[in-house]
């Protein structure tokens, strides 16, 4: 080797080895527990369960003052499932939820998959043409909403179709609802108090192929796009930070994050229903309660996206900032020009910075806590995860081709593409779903 002048290369292999491997049992591990469920034909609903029979009154989620267990969300999700069978929802049908974050967003999408209905998850800023192009692309049959957005409803009401049901999910207390008195909304609230918690009984079986959920991309480029979420897909992205992070069933997960969106309500919400960890929402992100919320609920991990570091660490100093108990945070958007300022200003031990697209079909994550990295290309065996980053040409997207029609790599330093090839261990696992368009 050192003849033919690859001796950078063992350098380089030997430097690389240790996190090469971490990763490689991660994703085996990954691999494994995603063909176990696909055998047993499991979809998230099913995978709970089993999380509500080992701990039934462990929290599951908390919000603010209210803590519900797991079998709270398993009961309540169960109610929604027999009033939609009731109301003569089943398989293949689609029902919004345009509600903010709370506990009842989780639980009302659940209960819903329980029936093989496919729920799009709407984006709480939208308004009039953007709202009318999110429920009308998905072709849905009903939309549950929170009293909070019922004027944002009225405004659509002469654009959606008439047949289309709307359910209110009201405010509630434990002696009174309130909701609006509008004629074509129908209290889910009032509708709760009577329905039985008991598991629904179905005609079909939903199986771990099915669709789960849509989850629009952010409308940037034009109106939203639904990117279709099966139950294996929505498992394998939250089974997927759980191992390569090496998160841990006990850890309490801090989410100031919009529920409606991969990172907050796959990536986190799925440690809760796949692992049984505590999840803890905030039903909007505050720079200055951050640290304060992750110290008054226990928190051992935070997610972030993003610039929210960059406002948290434009907070004033205070003694506090260190008074915690998080041994790790992760998201993406985290840049390398304060990565090293935040980490020491708050104590955290290990960033866990990832970059990847709802639509897309690829993903990497910075396994080793290595300052300003999104992640890694393997220089061992890179055959295992083929991605690269390839030339583009900056009008139009397209890829730079050489002599032989095939593209090429950037090298260091150049920007380019991030792509991922076909490979052999796609014959285990589809990770790519097709787009609404």
């Amino acid at each position: 080797f050192i003849i033919t002048r690859r001796y950078r290369w063992i350098y380089i292999a030997a430097m690389t080895a240790p996190r090469d491997i971490m990763a490689l049992l991660s994703y085996v591990k990954i691999l494994l527990f995603m063909r176990s469920q696909d055998k047993r034909n499991n979809i998230i609903a099913d995978v709970f369960r089993e999380n509500v029979a080992k701990y039934p009154n462990k929290p599951a989620i908390i919000f603010e003052d209210e803590e519900w267990t797991f079998t709270d969300v398993e009961e309540y999700s169960n109610k929604i499932a027999n009033i939609f069978k009731s109301h003569g929802y089943k398989k293949g049908d689609v029902v919004s939820v345009f509600l903010e974050n709370k506990p009842e967003f989780i639980c009302i999408w659940l209960g819903l998959s329980k029936l093989g209905v496919v729920v799009p998850l709407i984006n709480t800023n939208q308004r009039l043409s953007p709202l009318v192009h999110s429920i009308t692309i998905a072709k849905s049959q009903a939309i549950i909403f929170g009293v909070e957005l019922s004027s944002a409803v009225r405004e659509i009401l002469e654009q959606i179709e008439s047949s289309v049901a709307l359910y209110e999910v009201s405010a509630a207390s434990s002696n009174h609802i309130s909701g609006s008195t509008d004629l074509r909304f129908q209290n889910l609230s009032m509708l709760l108090k009577e329905a039985p918690s008991t598991p629904p009984v179905l005609t079909e079986k939903v199986g771990h192929h099915d669709h789960l959920v849509y989850i629009y991309t952010s409308g940037t480029t034009g109106l939203p796009k639904a990117a279709v979420i099966s139950n294996s897909r929505y498992m394998f992205i939250a089974v997927g930070m759980h191992f390569i992070p090496r998160f841990r069933r006990n850890d309490r997960f801090y989410i100031p994050l919009p529920l409606y969106h991969t990172a907050g309500g796959c990536m986190t919400v799925g440690q809760m229903l796949i692992f049984g960890s505590t999840i803890v929402i905030r039903k909007k992100f505050s720079a200055s309660a951050f640290i304060t919320d992750c110290k008054k609920y226990d928190c051992t991990v935070a997610q972030y996206i993003g610039e929210m570091c960059r406002y948290i660490l434009a907070v004033p100093r205070k003694p506090s900032d260190i008074d915690h108990n998080l041994r790790m945070m992760f998201g993406n958007g985290l840049r390398p020009q304060i990565w090293s300022e935040f980490v020491e200003r708050f104590h955290i031990p290990s960033i866990a910075e990832f970059y990847g697209a709802t639509e897309g079909n690829a993903n990497i994550v910075n396994t080793d806590n290595t300052v300003g990295a999104i992640g890694f290309v393997s220089r061992i065996i890179p055959t295992i995860y083929p991605i690269s980053i390839i030339k583009v040409d900056e009008a139009t997207g397209e890829p730079i081709r050489n002599s032989k029609g095939l593209c090429v790599l950037c090298k260091p330093n150049e920007a380019g593409a991030f792509f991922r090839f076909a490979s052999i261990l796609l014959l285990f696992l589809t990770v790519s779903e097709p787009t609404l368009r």
